[in-house]
């Protein structure tokens, strides 16, 4: 196989119940994968399972766009990107996926001489309210990654997963674009997030905590120091509506 780009669209068929996609023939040459498959509510775990485990074998994936917005039967998705070492862009979008309890993000690469190249990154779990675990460490990207938009609205996350992200974020080096909602997160009660690694290269914050009912003020107290520090050269915006501090 000596394809480069591949981009397959699967809108609304009802009828789908499993992808047998294996791009494993593909691995010496594919570097542009666009693959959409929203509301195709037949999907199974098992229906996407070959799919998902192929993307794997893609070393020289550069730009890897997959969407399963409104796909309400994937109970969990498991996704290895820690091969793809020249990947330079992803966009991951499980919005909507009603019974989505898990996710899981493997970015550690087995090799330490490797080094992730992964400069974009959006992830969208809007709406996912089942989603009890996330799973994704971002600090792989520390020195590479400059846009960065993590939406993961409703979910059912533990306060400490949240404060695995917030850790997670904190050792990116050189973002300019960071765009955070975790809005109608009632488990939310405080996200330590500090931003001074990226203080000379950020230009754009926009973070939404609203509706997060048991968000504690003292729980953003060092996220709001670098705050103070960055609307001096960056555009801020922080989104507390409806939050019930005391």
């Amino acid at each position: 196989c000596s394809l480069r780009k591949l981009t397959l669209n699967f809108w609304d068929c009802y009828k789908l119940k499993t992808i047998p996609l294996n791009l494993r023939n593909c691995s010496s040459s594919l570097s542009d994968l666009c693959l959409d498959f929203s509301d195709c509510p037949g999907f199974s775990d098992e229906g996407i399972s070959l799919l998902i485990d192929s993307l794997s074998t893609l070393h020289l994936l550069i730009r890897l766009n997959l969407s399963f917005e409104g796909c309400k039967n994937i109970q969990s998705f498991d996704i290895d990107i820690s091969k793809c070492v020249q990947l330079q862009e992803m966009n991951l979008n499980l919005s909507y996926m009603e019974a989505l309890s898990e996710v899981k993000i493997n970015t550690l690469s087995p090799s330490k001489s490797q080094v992730a190249q992964l400069a974009l990154l959006t992830i969208d779990l809007c709406a996912c309210c089942n989603l009890d675990k996330f799973c994704c460490d971002f600090s792989v990207f520390a020195t590479t990654l400059q846009i960065f938009k993590l939406q993961l609205t409703n979910g059912n996350l533990s306060n400490s997963q949240f404060l695995c992200i917030s850790n997670s974020i904190s050792e990116l080096t050189c973002l300019e674009s960071l765009d955070i909602d975790f809005s109608y997160c009632d488990d939310l009660k405080s996200f330590g997030l500090n931003l001074q690694n990226s203080l000379n290269t950020l230009k754009k914050v926009d973070l939404y905590f609203a509706d997060c009912k048991n968000l504690e003020e003292d729980g953003l107290l060092i996220l709001n120091k670098s705050l103070q520090l960055l609307k001096q050269s960056a555009k801020v915006n922080l989104d507390l509506t409806s939050c019930n501090f005391n």
